[in-house]
């Protein structure tokens, strides 16, 4: 596909604008859609443009002044970010959130393991930060254990356990979603060592054309 402009508004240099994505518009609007059936979340919640498609205490602690601004209007006011499943230190305490821009999540223990703090519990939750998606086709497998094989799998994860949603999405959903992230590209550099790759050719090389080796030195003398 030709390349298209991302979605995503104007930012800062550095951020979206400074990337490269060559993926279609649909991939792209499945990626900032909220997720049906889910708590309002999309996967560009927490995936930020203007953090390079990761998550910032910067952005949080904006948003986070932005929607007390708006409860002074609305006190209803929301912005899915701010979610208890996995965002604050519970009693609606978003601290480690604005502060860190770190998430909890929680895992599955393995068999052999025990928590000096409850023996009986079967799952441990952690803080985790959000990772950028940029040049994620070279990731793999994903998560920092490995557990989820590919995108599709790590979007269908992210959706029941931070998303909430009610039900599994259909899989050309998922397919979109990680759509996008396979088109996303840190530099054109990178982009073209992707498309050689797809065409099974050796990806370009990122280092300069080394040049002839130095004269061999005569030996040293004595003054």
């Amino acid at each position: 596909p030709r390349s298209t402009p991302g979605p995503w508004p104007a930012v800062p240099s550095g951020g979206a604008a400074a990337l490269h994505y060559d993926g279609s518009i649909r991939d792209a609007i499945e990626f900032f859609r909220p997720h049906a059936g889910g708590n309002g979340r999309s996967c560009a919640t927490c995936h930020r443009p203007e953090d390079h498609f990761a998550l910032t205490p910067k952005t949080v602690e904006a948003r986070w002044q932005a929607l007390q601004q708006r409860r002074q209007v609305d006190p209803t006011a929301d912005d899915p970010l701010f979610r208890s499943i996995d965002a604050d230190d519970f009693a609606n305490d978003f601290t480690t959130l604005r502060t860190k821009a770190l998430v909890r999540v929680t895992l599955p223990l393995p068999p052999n393991v025990k928590r000096a703090d409850d023996a009986a519990a079967t799952t441990v939750s952690v803080w985790r930060a959000v990772p950028t998606v940029v040049n994620a086709k070279f990731t793999g497998p994903y998560q920092n254990d490995g557990r989820e094989p590919t995108l599709e799998a790590q979007a269908l994860s992210a959706m029941r356990s931070h998303s909430e949603v009610s039900g599994d999405p259909a899989t050309e959903r998922l397919t979109r979603m990680a759509g996008f992230q396979r088109h996303l590209f840190s530099s054109a550099r990178v982009k073209r060592m992707s498309r050689a790759r797809d065409d099974g050719m050796l990806p370009p090389s990122a280092d300069a054309p080394l040049g002839a080796p130095p004269a061999a030195a005569g030996p040293r003398r004595r003054p």
